[in-house]
């Protein structure tokens, strides 16, 4: 399954970035001075990249500030985005990779403490 949609939702959530629709012009086809989430996130991703190595976060500073954000888990988010929205379909991630990660974030297993992450089945025995 492609994920390349789920990477534009996780750059959209975390840079709280969307693409406006009235940016596009209906009549002509095109986007006049509007950048699609994708291109954003990789030109912003290699812009970061080459100043501070692998360690790049693309969430946004307001998020950033909550308690219980932990920076790791921004670097891994904007990891699993950019794994997503790989140009070639090949080289993208797979979904159930994708979910392995995303499972190891600390704000999700945080999240899911109510509800009892040992419950979860983990990929391996659904199989």
């Amino acid at each position: 399954m492609d994920v390349f949609a789920f990477g534009i939702i996780l750059i959209g959530l975390i840079a709280k970035k969307v693409f406006i629709v009235e940016d596009y012009s209906i009549e002509y086809g095109v986007c006049e001075d509007a950048t699609f989430v994708d291109e954003w996130a990789t030109e912003e991703y290699e812009r970061r990249k080459s100043m501070v190595g692998d360690m790049v976060s693309l969430v946004h500073e307001s998020l950033e500030v909550d308690p219980d954000f932990q920076s790791i888990d921004g670097v891994e988010a904007t990891k699993l985005a950019m794994q997503c929205l790989e140009p070639e379909l090949y080289d993208r991630t797979y979904s159930d990779e994708l979910v392995e990660q995303l499972l190891k974030l600390h704000v999700l297993q945080d999240s899911l403490k109510p509800w009892s992450l040992q419950h979860i089945m983990t990929i391996e025995e659904c199989i």
